[in-house]
């Protein structure tokens, strides 16, 4: 009897001893990483369109250049078109498509609600081109613009000029046609759809008097009747220049006339 309440004795002191303490719990405050403050977007003074007329072809796309303050991208802008069977317009990318023929009145509109109108003018896809002259006589160093000229009731916007020899020719980004080494090159013109036409360039050196080199003489200019010529081909192709301004700003007018629209009129630029 005295040995088994030594045993039973000896058993509870052993559960005492073994027994597990409950956990205790901790807590880790969770590191907060504050974000930093976003400045306020800038929001522009005026927005702008890179020509406030512009004639396109039926399918033809156009960038209409819009910027923020003279220079920065709109890329946040809104666009609308008062009449979208005429022309479409690609939100993403500010472009411009001819539908039929028409015209409408493109805004461009800021977040702030700066606008800026450009009048589109679609007229049919040409079938035929030329340039004002087929050949040209270039002096080194000369330069010019070449104008693809549409047939009658036809239009587009964008011009693709290339040179047969870029030695003799060389063309800029911009359209500028540069005369450079003696010799003969070929420049085509092609329209947004496969509309060519060309003019032969041909490029000569100033004329240097026998005997000049080396002492000192200034070479001598050229004939008065080439440089005649040089001046009556820049004459018919400022001429032309205008003429397509002012048919431009005709069938503006006459669009006008016919399609009186008040509520669109009243956002309309001035013609």
């Amino acid at each position: 009897m005295v040995l088994i309440s030594a045993i039973i004795a000896v058993t509870i002191v052993s559960c005492k001893n073994t027994a597990v303490e409950p956990q205790r719990q901790t807590t880790t405050a969770a590191a907060v990483t504050e974000k930093p403050t976003e400045k306020p977007k800038k929001q522009p003074n005026s927005v702008s369109v890179g020509t406030p007329m512009l004639t396109i072809g039926i399918g033809e796309n156009a960038d209409l250049q819009a910027h923020y303050d003279g220079s920065q991208p709109a890329e946040d802008a809104t666009y609308s078109s008062d009449r979208a069977g005429v022309v479409t317009i690609d939100e993403a990318a500010g472009r411009v498509t001819g539908k039929v023929e028409g015209g409408a009145v493109v805004t461009v509109k800021s977040a702030n609600n700066k606008t800026a109108h450009c009048f589109v003018t679609v007229k049919k896809a040409p079938t035929k081109v030329s340039f004002p002259v087929d050949k040209l006589n270039m002096l080194a160093g000369e330069q010019t613009t070449l104008t693809l000229i549409p047939a009658e009731g036809e239009g587009f916007s964008a011009v693709t000029l290339t040179s047969s020899d870029s030695g003799v020719v060389s063309i800029a980004a911009n359209g500028l046609v540069t005369a450079g080494k003696a010799g003969t090159a070929t420049v085509t013109g092609t329209t947004f759809n496969g509309q060519k036409a060309t003019c032969t360039v041909t490029g000569t050196r100033l004329a240097v008097p026998v005997g000049a080199k080396g002492t000192g003489r200034q070479p001598r200019q050229p004939v008065r009747t080439e440089r005649r010529r040089q001046v009556d081909q820049g004459q018919i192709q400022r001429q032309h220049r205008l003429d397509v301004q002012q048919g431009v700003r005709r069938d503006h007018k006459l669009f006008a006339v016919q399609h009186p629209d008040p509520a669109r009129d009243g956002g309309r630029p001035a013609l």
